[in-house]
């Protein structure tokens, strides 16, 4: 929700919006207007009454130092020569100022902190106002460049921005940043010391980070009535309730500042092309270049706390964490970071979630970060990715002598399997299936019980049922005996016996160490 909360204050403050009829319908009708002090901020010229500087960073395209300063430049200067043009062009601002934005008396570029310093100087001469300054997603410049040998020298002159941007430069009303990392390499976090940090778990906004469960109903409640107005109000709760407990499974759980808040991105998108046009319940939230960051940092994290890590993660439980306080920058060094560093970088990024009642722990928020976390756990403990097609080929032509081989194959490179538990199996076939795009999900209701591990497959492609059987290492049971065990509870439970069920297949499988057996109903 970072990017849609700088969109919600600049359409607010921003004065480009002042002329527009739409502008005040904005805020119309919305919470806002029942604070105390709305009227007030109106009346001094708050709303639409400020010039804002918005910079997004996760938009910068670089693959060097000297590409990086260009990409950065280059925004500076689209903000001077296009957004805030008409000071150039100002009566207001001095000439010299307008000649050395981006150059000083000899020519030469000043550094780009300096430019954003006199750009923000020359609108607030134009305006009589000092401008807002909005910065997105501050970090991702660090997160692309993390492995790269340039890292530091880069992290170095971004800080000299930031720097300047934040606290040197007199010129500003007020700066927001948004982020997920705090990172100290070089200095960056301390150029930012003087700001006031709002965290998922500090802060007195909890609530407005995301969608509470009472906002979440009441707009699942509107979208059913616009969806399904033609049902009676008893069947447009029924349907209401059912999408809310959905919502909550895929996208609720978060614990910021002890509020309970959805994923506002994935809410909206889950609104949008669920509740409103019947699609499939998926995985909204993503973040390729923070997860590239998280994946260097496992890389240079240690065996136990991988382990612990790895535990947690199949087990679905609880994980202790050491809270680090909100001035402990995560990140000293990306190649020794410790186990408080990286569970703190996982609660930040929101892979993790504080504990309710035990703020001591921290756990996996909900399926859609479970999912996200399943592909991000598959690329960094099994790197080398199986192709499965011909796993899926033999599964729709039900062949078990094939898929029993296709398995046990895929099995070899299952070192994480040690242990022997059908938990750990259930994960591996879910990590297996969830990092190509399918929709996997474990303990799924269906019939009179739940289902192991149930795979949806895009389009008319029928889904995929499987009961896991686990035999112990020791033990001279019969898998194909088990195998056939679990073909008998999908008939007993009646997992594939609901309408929404039918065409699907069914298939068990009875687990000894790297071997296993194969049954279809």
């Amino acid at each position: 929700g970072k990017t849609l909360a700088l969109s919600m204050i600049d359409r607010f403050f921003n004065i480009k919006y002042s002329d527009e009829e739409s502008s005040e319908d904005s805020f119309n009708g919305l919470k806002i207007e029942s604070c105390s002090e709305y009227d007030t901020w109106v009346k001094k010229g708050y709303r639409n009454g400020f010039p804002v500087i918005r910079l997004d960073m996760s938009t910068l395209e670089f693959n060097s130092l000297e590409s990086f300063k260009s990409a950065l430049t280059n925004k500076i200067r689209y903000l001077l020569n296009i957004e805030f043009g008409y000071i150039l062009e100002s009566e207001k601002v001095p000439d010299y100022l307008k000649r050395y934005i981006m150059s000083d008396e000899s020519g030469k570029s000043l550094g780009l902190g300096e430019s954003m310093s006199r750009l923000c100087t020359a609108i607030s001469i134009h305006h009589g106002v000092k401008p807002i300054v909005l910065i997105d997603e501050y970090d991702s410049p660090i997160n692309c460049s993390l492995n790269e040998n340039w890292s530091d020298e880069l992290t170095t002159i971004y800080g000299d921005f930031l720097k300047i941007t934040t606290k040197a430069c007199e010129d500003t009303s007020m700066v927001i940043i948004t982020g997920v990392q705090k990172f100290i390499t070089r200095g960056l976090y301390s150029s930012l010391n003087n700001m006031r940090h709002m965290s998922v778990i500090s802060g007195s906004f909890g609530e407005y980070f995301g969608i509470t469960p009472d906002e979440m109903m009441a707009l699942i409640s509107f979208c059913v009535e616009r969806r399904y107005g033609q049902l009676s109000l008893t069947e447009r709760k029924a349907i209401s309730d059912q999408k809310y407990r959905d919502a909550a499974q895929w996208y609720d759980g978060y614990n910021i500042c002890g509020s309970d808040v959805f994923n506002p991105w994935s809410s909206m998108n889950y609104l949008a092309l669920n509740v409103l046009n019947d699609g499939p319940l998926m995985m909204y939230w993503n973040d390729t270049a923070e997860n590239e960051a998280l994946v260097t940092l496992f890389s240079h994290a240690s065996e136990s706390i991988l382990s612990t890590i790895k535990e947690a993660y199949i087990s679905g439980e609880t994980i202790a964490i050491n809270r680090l306080s909100q001035n402990s920058p995560i990140l000293k060094d990306k190649n020794a970071i410790d186990g408080d560093e990286l569970l703190n970088t996982l609660l930040s990024t929101g892979y993790l979630t504080l504990d309710k009642n035990d703020s001591s722990l921290a756990k996996i928020p909900n399926n859609e970060v479970r999912n996200s976390f399943n592909t991000l756990m598959t690329r960094v403990f099994c790197l080398n990715l199986p192709d499965i097609i011909g796993l899926l080929d033999h599964i729709r032509d039900q062949d078990p002598k094939a898929v029993k081989e296709d398995l046990e194959s895929l099995m070899e490179g299952g070192s994480y399997l040690d242990g022997w538990s059908e938990m750990r199996y259930k994960s591996w076939l879910h990590d297996l299936f969830s990092i190509y795009g399918y929709r996997s999900i474990t303990e799924r209701e269906s019939g009179e019980g739940r289902t192991d591990l149930f795979i949806e497959r895009y389009g008319n492609k029928p889904p995929i049922v499987f009961e896991l059987k686990v035999v112990d290492p020791d033990s001279q049971e019969d898998l194909e005996r088990v195998a056939t065990m679990g073909l008998h509870q999908i008939m007993m439970k009646r997992y594939v016996s609901m309408p929404s069920m039918r065409g699907s297949i069914a298939l068990s499988v009875a687990f000894r160490k790297k071997t296993c057996a194969v049954r279809f109903l």
